[in-house]
């Protein structure tokens, strides 16, 4: 029964210390943001980065979608059966 205890015990200790941790972060998180200063346009960089990841998107479900029309319009193997 104590060692239930001691194991609760450091569990909720683990918890409170993450917790606590959590909250340091936080401030330190809240402080960045707010030295941000946003004048409502992205910069240039940003639209460069945007362009890729929208590319590799349409590029990649392109790819996808043609391979799923070539393996639907592909003659199916004859499956013999295994020898015993």
């Amino acid at each position: 029964m104590a060692a239930c205890r001691d194991e609760k015990d450091s569990r909720i200790r683990l918890l409170k210390y993450f917790q606590y941790l959590g909250c340091v972060f936080m401030k330190d998180i809240i402080n960045l943001l707010a030295e941000i200063k946003y004048d409502g346009e992205l910069s240039p960089e940003a639209y460069v980065i945007l362009t890729i990841f929208f590319l590799i998107i349409v590029v990649g479900l392109s790819w996808c979608f043609y391979r799923a029309i070539c393996a639907t319009n592909k003659e199916p193997e004859e499956q013999l059966p295994d020898e015993i």
